[in-house]
């Protein structure tokens, strides 16, 4: 039976992935753990990948950051196939405005509290402002983040680095409205999923469903 690891994005837990179907196969959710004082980016991948068991290869499915640690956690385990959601591959594939970002400090400006406060100020940016109901749930993810690991995680992203991948059993699914991470930006994407946003995961899930269904059941 296949073994699905599931990673979610910045900002959630496994609730992200409540609309999504798969039957005949073991699910396991990634847990955010609170990032240790001196850890980097490459230590906090190896407490992630402690989560995942060895032996046979496993499929992942990340979501935006969750993409991110799936692009890095294939280098290090054996993997069947690598599924990213409303992510990138690589570094050029992020706007610019994450430079600006990331010189000009503002992600130090703006404290996890106030980010959770402005939730329905950034909703036409992430999410299908059509969908209460997936506003509401990443609402309540968000404001059930660890403060400390949205703020270390935020900058975990600003400063990856990836500039190459290896083609081989990766799968990119992307929103052709993704504002997050503009679908313009992406060089190469195997399913575009028409008006979804970044939060099209749970907000047009039968489109996603399916297609993971075509890809991890082949």
């Amino acid at each position: 039976m296949k073994h699905i690891v599931f990673i979610p994005g910045l900002g959630a837990d496994e609730r992200m992935f409540s609309f999504i179907d798969l039957k005949d196969c073991n699910k396991q959710f990634v847990k955010w753990v609170k990032p240790g004082k001196d850890d980097n980016f490459q230590k906090y991948l190896l407490k992630i990948k402690e989560q995942i068991p060895g032996g046979q290869p496993v499929i992942l499915v990340g979501v935006s950051l969750g993409g991110i640690i799936a692009m890095e956690l294939r280098e290090l385990i054996p993997v069947e196939k690598t599924i990213i959601i409303s992510s990138v591959k690589i570094k050029a594939e992020m706007p610019f405005f994450f430079k600006l970002v990331r010189l000009a400090r503002i992600n130090k400006i703006i404290s996890p509290p106030l980010l959770k406060k402005s939730a329905l100020l950034i909703k036409p940016f992430i999410t299908d402002t059509s969908n209460e109901k997936a506003m509401q749930l990443f609402k309540t993810m968000l404001h059930d983040t660890d403060n400390d690991f949205i703020k270390r995680s935020i900058q975990f992203v600003l400063d990856w680095k990836r500039a190459a991948y290896k083609k081989e059993n990766l799968v990119h699914i992307h929103g052709t409205k993704d504002l997050v991470f503009p679908l313009k930006n992406i060089h190469r994407c195997d399913y575009k999923i028409k008006d979804g946003a970044h939060d099209m995961i749970m907000s047009k899930p039968d489109e996603i469903n399916k297609i993971l269904r075509a890809e991890i059941f082949l």
